[in-house]
């Protein structure tokens, strides 16, 4: 079990975030592999089989996905939630409200690219209790707390989304740019999976750095060994299939007339961009999250 402290500017006290062990909590994970109505319970002597072991740190298993960060440090993945919830000022921007306001006739449908920790979809699913939530994930990274409004399924979504076309209300790329080799494909597919008139909304980071006066310039020489190091990160990247400047292309991609759509679909009718740097003028490292209403 892990206990994180942090202190929480509403109640102006420190807070405890319990990030339950596999031993203390029951699992809802479930992996959907062959079919999109074939569904089973993840066991313990399972979960080998979604993992592999380097320089003691594990990975996920499957070659499709790029093995930079280790998926087996909880901390970081809590911290980044906290970090990216204090700089937004909650858990989202943008329209998301309006996208999961309650409809007659039937229930909202929002899909989640990026489990993890499980915290940003724990927080959304208490917070949109009239959502039903579906949260994929490329290993069962920890157990989550069972939630009647959400289901958490394991599988290499990076190759595919096992979802119906135009059955998603609202997508959520969650923190993904670190584990897709080809982030178009990705995002087509979630663009096949949202319904007419839905939302994409994007919570991504772009790795590198900016000088505080000016985010266009990289600072050489006032920083000439970060910017090395910068220069490695990238190429490291790219020899693995990522694409580094995937947040500062993704705008041009979403465009209706570019070339980054096929088989018919036809883009987006509005593409918002908000960067960490325009709330939050310190961030060295730029996150972005963008909002795209489908057509």
């Amino acid at each position: 079990m892990g206990v994180f402290a942090y202190y929480d500017t509403d109640t102006e006290s420190v807070v405890y975030h319990v990030v339950p062990s596999p031993e203390s909590a029951p699992s809802t994970l479930h992996s959907e592999t062959e079919s999109m109505s074939s569904r089973s319970t993840i066991e313990s002597d399972d979960l080998p089989g979604y993992f592999s072991v380097h320089h003691e740190r594990q990975y996920a298993a499957s070659h499709s996905v790029v093995r930079w960060f280790p998926l087996d440090n909880i901390r970081r993945y809590v911290v980044q939630y906290f970090a990216s919830n204090y700089v937004f000022g909650g858990d989202y921007i943008g329209p998301v409200a309006d996208a999961l306001a309650p409809v007659d006739g039937r229930r909202r449908q929002a899909l989640e690219l990026g489990t993890k920790a499980g915290t940003w979809i724990q927080a959304m699913a208490t917070q949109f209790p009239h959502v039903q939530f579906r949260t994929l994930d490329v290993a069962p990274v920890t157990a989550h707390v069972p939630r009647q409004n959400i289901a958490f399924e394991v599988y290499d979504f990076t190759s595919g989304i096992l979802l119906e076309d135009g059955s998603q209300d609202a997508v959520f790329l969650n923190i993904v740019l670190d584990m897709v080799k080809d982030y178009r494909t990705l995002f087509r597919e979630a663009h096949r999976v949202l319904r007419p008139g839905g939302l994409i909304y994007v919570n991504d980071y772009s790795p590198g750095i900016w000088d505080p006066n000016n985010r266009s310039e990289f600072p050489r020489y006032t920083n000439p060994r970060g910017c090395y190091l910068h220069d490695l990160i990238r190429q490291f990247l790219r020899s693995v299939g990522m694409e580094p400047d995937t947040c500062d292309k993704l705008p041009g991609w979403l465009a209706a007339e570019s070339d980054f759509w096929d088989n018919g679909q036809k883009g987006f009718e509005q593409v918002e961009l908000v960067p960490y740097g325009d709330v939050y003028a310190g961030d060295m490292w730029l996150a972005e999250r963008y909002w795209t209403n489908g057509r």
